[in-house]
Parts: structure tokens; C-alpha cells; sequence
């Protein structure tokens, strides 16, 4: 499905205009952090991520067993 100039793509339909426009930051930028900058950065998230993880699994594992579910017949609740 191709846009034209008119703001009508090929099938008719009214298109809305393009308003962001995504590019590639240059390294030079002035609002993309130095490169040791990011990967510690990165390296600090996945460090707090598996500390979350392994805190819900520790969690998870205090939990009382719970009773082995069976299903019911909405209806009538009469074990299936």
C-alpha cells in the first residue's frame, strides 16, 4: 500500500500525514550518552530485572500449596 502526494493511498483511502520521522541517532548527537555510558546502563537493568525475577520466584515458593482444582459443569456444578 503505497502513499501518494495527495494524501490518498492506492486503494482510495485517505491517508493522515506523517507526522514523527524515526532516524538513526549519529554518536556526535548531543543527547545520545557515551557508549560505556549505555552498556552500564544496560548492565544495571538486567541486574535489577533477574533481582525482581528471583525475588518473585522466592515468592512464589512461600505460597501455601493450593487445593488441586477440578473442573464443574457451570450449570449444575457436577464434577467433569
Amino acid at each position: 500500500m503505497s502513499e501518494g502526494l495527495d494524501g490518498v493511498d492506492d486503494q482510495g483511502s485517505i491517508v493522515e500525514p506523517v507526522r514523527h520521522a524515526w532516524e538513526l541517532a549519529r554518536p556526535d548527537d548531543p543527547d545520545v550518552p557515551a557508549m560505556a555510558h549505555r552498556l552500564l546502563r544496560s548492565i544495571s537493568e538486567r541486574a535489577r530485572s533477574r533481582t525482581e525475577l528471583l525475588a518473585a520466584k522466592d515468592r512464589a515458593a512461600q505460597l501455601p500449596e493450593a487445593a488441586p482444582r477440578t473442573r464443574t459443569d457451570g450449570a449444575t456444578g457436577e464434577r467433569l
